[in-house]
């Protein structure tokens, strides 16, 4: 018998997502940017998706949901971002010593290319250190980025009030809620961000399928070139996963308190 313990890394797709995603492997193949009746079904499956993430983060409206192929792509979405909105006034980047390497090589990226980079230390028990944080970006307008639960560690962090000093400072806030998303109670509103990202296969979605949360409001620009997405990510989607996605976002909004008693059990043994 084979015992899998690497659920951070990645989920087993739900059987009801997999069923879910199997007519838009063969029979519903239309493009969803068509206007014919075959594109319009593709299109319904992914508004009906959309709909099921934004419920499942706390967000406003499925407006502020951009499909992306991974977390690693929303994450470098979110600098890229920040670059544009900030380059002339010269960006600031604010992160923890404790991301993700998706973060950290976005950072050391945009950090060659012109923007000065702070990071903000953890203490031996892997928390923020929030006073740090508030009096960094007291000193100029930065773009902050996050960790919500370390891969590693896990430790979460602090979160909300991360973003009450955000906010304070007129900071653009982005969190990796990557590792968080079907291990907690999501609120894009209660954290105040800007942006988040997440991906599908870590909460028993199918790889290859993530999203950006961009706040009603909020800057935007995209990061692939191209129509879809309202302009903000280029490229036609990938319905089956998106699919596959939304089905695995409504399984886990509707189990989350009975699903995290169960991981906290098996955990403990």
């Amino acid at each position: 018998m084979a015992a899998y313990l690497d659920n951070n890394a990645s989920t087993k797709l739900l059987p009801v997502a997999a069923e879910a995603m199997q007519p838009y492997l063969a029979d519903s193949y239309g493009n969803p940017s068509s206007p014919h009746r075959f594109g319009q079904e593709s299109r319904r499956a992914v508004e009906k998706a959309r709909s099921a993430v934004a419920e499942l983060l706390g967000a406003m409206s499925p407006s502020e949901i951009i499909f992306t192929s991974c977390a690693t792509e929303s994450i470098n979405q979110a600098f890229h971002i920040a670059w544009e909105v900030r380059s002339t006034k010269r960006l600031h980047i604010v992160t923890s010593s404790v991301e993700h390497a998706a973060v950290l090589e976005a950072s050391e990226f945009y950090r060659a290319k012109g923007a000065t980079l702070s990071i903000i230390p953890v203490n031996s028990s892997g928390d923020l250190d929030l006073d740090r944080l508030d009096s960094v970006l007291a000193k100029s307008p930065a773009f902050v980025s996050l960790i919500l639960a370390n891969n590693e560690t896990g430790v979460i962090f602090p979160v909300e009030k991360a973003g009450i000093i955000c906010r304070s400072h007129k900071a653009l806030f982005h969190l990796d809620a990557t590792q968080g998303i079907g291990k907690m109670p999501a609120s894009v509103r209660d954290w105040h961000c800007d942006y988040l990202s997440i991906s599908a296969h870590k909460f028993h979605g199918p790889k290859g399928v993530g999203a950006l949360f961009v706040r009603a409001g909020g800057p935007r620009t995209s990061f692939i070139k191209g129509h879809q997405e309202t302009g903000a990510r280029g490229g036609t989607e990938n319905v089956p996963g998106i699919v596959g996605m939304g089905v695995a976002a409504e399984e886990t909004h509707s189990t989350l308190a009975t699903g995290v008693d169960r991981m906290a059990s098996l955990r403990d043994m």
